[in-house]
């Protein structure tokens, strides 16, 4: 049969995204801020391998090779004031090395620019050899250099299409002129798909 049928469940804090690589299941953990890993080798009896703090709010995964990376989103944890100057901090790009024996180890983070709208909960991964796309709501897409997995760089970013808003960060509701939500990435042959929420699908070449 092709059908799919359900075979066991675990609870994680509050899954967002996850990756599947070699039996392991990556979990971006959104409340808690978590990335969390999942032995799935056995899919009718899954189990918790380990729980890993990050800078932000848990949500795009990604696996390449040895390194796992993982999007945040929003506010760093702690700072929820949307009146707050630093609202919108704390989301990026967090790099892991990889372990077949006990938690990921924390490598680097990068750190995007901050959000003039806390709408639209999309952030997402994809990589291609050693460059990671970033799809990071309303900032757009970043090009992260994975060259050394120590001292990710960002390289590039592309920026969809300016609509109005409301600014989530000032008193009121006050209209702004914000670049459009950049809600998925997909790598194709030498381009980038991009998805806007509001202006469609993009394709940009990657350089």
């Amino acid at each position: 049969s092709q059908r799919p049928r359900h075979c066991a469940m675990i609870r994680t804090d509050e899954a967002q995204s996850a990756c599947f690589d070699s039996g392991l299941l990556y979990v971006g953990d959104w409340g808690t801020g978590k990335l969390t890993v999942i032995d799935v080798s056995n899919p009718y009896k899954p189990e918790l391998r380990s729980k890993s703090d990050l800078g932000g709010y848990g949500d795009g995964v990604a696996v390449s090779g040895d390194h796992c990376c993982v999007a945040t989103g929003l506010n760093r944890k702690g700072n929820n004031d949307s009146t707050s100057s630093l609202h919108g901090d704390g989301h990026g790009l967090e790099v892991f090395r990889l372990s077949t024996s006990g938690s990921p180890e924390h490598l680097a983070r990068v750190e995007f620019p901050l959000l003039e709208v806390k709408s639209n909960d999309f952030w997402s991964i994809r990589i291609a050899g050693k460059t990671a796309f970033v799809a990071d709501t309303h900032n757009g897409v970043f090009q992260v250099d994975l060259s050394n997995p120590e001292q990710p760089v960002c390289v590039g970013r592309l920026e969809l299409p300016a609509g109005s808003r409301f600014d989530s960060r000032a008193d009121g509701r006050v209209i702004i002129s914000v670049p459009d939500c950049a809600g998925g990435v997909a790598i194709g042959d030498g381009v980038l798909y991009v998805v806007g929420e509001k202006t469609g699908l993009h394709i940009a070449k990657i350089a």
